[in-house]
């Protein structure tokens, strides 16, 4: 075991440099060592530099998405704007235009934008029917009073449910 130990030794001594340090060996070694401190120097500044760059890429990112979330913010403030100012009502003509082919739409007719009249019951009397005596409604007195007086009256007389939206346009004057 002695001579293994004594063989290794050797040959550690081997690699070693074991003559006089010249002046050109020591210039070599201290190029060597310039060269290990550049690389180190070059390695150490990448290593710095990595988070600077990472630092400018995420900054530029944010001031990307900062400038995105304005415009939105601006496009929110003009349409909120827009609804302030836009004039909400409809013109005269657009609301009967509208009630009207809502009602058609409701009763299977084909929307158009002229009215014609018709009748909205289609309801007849029986023959022989004679009609209560109404009280005329001019608009001047109190209308609760006069549908109470129309529906009493039709009451008597044995009208009910459809003859009552018949005979009512009869009590108006």
């Amino acid at each position: 075991m002695a001579s293994k130990k004594a063989a290794s030794k050797s040959c550690v001594a081997s690699d070693a440099y074991t003559g006089p340090i010249t002046r050109s060996r020591s210039k070599g070694i201290t190029q060597e060592q310039d060269q290990g401190s550049d690389i180190a120097q070059s390695i150490l500044k990448q290593l710095m530099e990595f988070p600077k760059a990472a630092m400018v890429e995420m900054e530029r990112k944010v001031n990307f998405l900062m400038k995105v979330v304005e415009e939105r913010d601006n496009e929110i403030t003009a349409l909120i704007e827009q609804m302030r100012t836009r004039e909400t009502s409809e013109s005269i003509q657009q609301l009967q235009d509208m009630i009207a082919n809502s009602i058609r739409a409701q009763y299977g007719g084909s929307p158009q934008t002229s009215f014609m009249y018709s009748k909205p019951y289609t309801l007849r009397m029986p023959l022989g029917y004679q009609p209560p005596k109404f009280q005329q409604f001019d608009g001047k007195g109190n209308p609760k009073q006069h549908i109470a007086y129309f529906v009493e009256t039709c009451e008597n007389a044995g009208s009910k449910g459809d003859q009552l939206a018949r005979q009512f346009v009869r009590s108006l004057n």
